[in-house]
């Protein structure tokens, strides 16, 4: 009789212990399918930000079409990170899954300037290198040193110094009073 309540009690506590590994192991999937839900929520009815979230969650399950539809969106939107990222997709492509056919440096340009007007500094940098040096775009050093100047990645700093100096000093004047009514209005950084 003793024997029979210890062998109830110790399958009752398997059952018990394989319900909790279960459990854990479905957890994380359970947890996933709750954020899709609450995220492509406030995606579809239009939030910028929950869009671009949505995106990196289809980028992140390997979903690149879908990725790439909602960050657009979001870029749409306003979303400056999902602004930086299309700037990326048309110039570089994102990765050998996700990029375009040929590069378009005109839609990029768009998509970082408008991020870069919202002060994100990925897209100041990209913006920079690129006027100054002319990659895909025309060269232009008083907009490559304008983005040099607004952007605090230490890699532009060379850069900034090749623009500044290719700049008669009324150039220079004139960029940098541009410079500080942005700062003025919008800040140096909003990141």
């Amino acid at each position: 009789m003793i024997g029979r309540k210890y062998l109830v009690i110790l399958l009752l506590a398997t059952f018990g212990f394989l319900c909790a590994l279960s459990y854990r192991a479905l957890y994380p999937r359970i947890i996933d399918y709750r954020q899709y839900r609450l995220i492509s929520r406030f995606a579809e009815k239009g939030d910028s930000g929950y869009q671009r979230l949505l995106g990196e969650y289809f980028y992140d399950k390997g979903d690149f079409e879908s990725a790439l539809v909602w960050n657009l969106r979001a870029a749409e939107g306003g979303d400056a990170i999902a602004q930086d990222f299309m700037g990326i997709y048309f110039s570089t492509g994102i990765n050998e899954h996700l990029k375009p056919a040929a590069p378009d440096y005109a839609k990029a340009r768009e998509w970082h300037e408008k991020a870069a007007a919202q002060g994100d500094p990925g897209s100041q940098t990209e913006l920079c290198e690129w006027y100054q040096t002319g990659l895909g775009i025309p060269a232009d050093q008083e907009a490559a040193y304008f983005w040099c100047a607004l952007s605090d990645d230490s890699r532009v700093s060379e850069f900034k110094n090749l623009s500044r100096n290719a700049l008669d000093p009324e150039a220079r004047s004139r960029v940098e009073s541009r410079v500080a009514a942005y700062i003025d209005s919008h800040g140096k950084n909003h990141w």
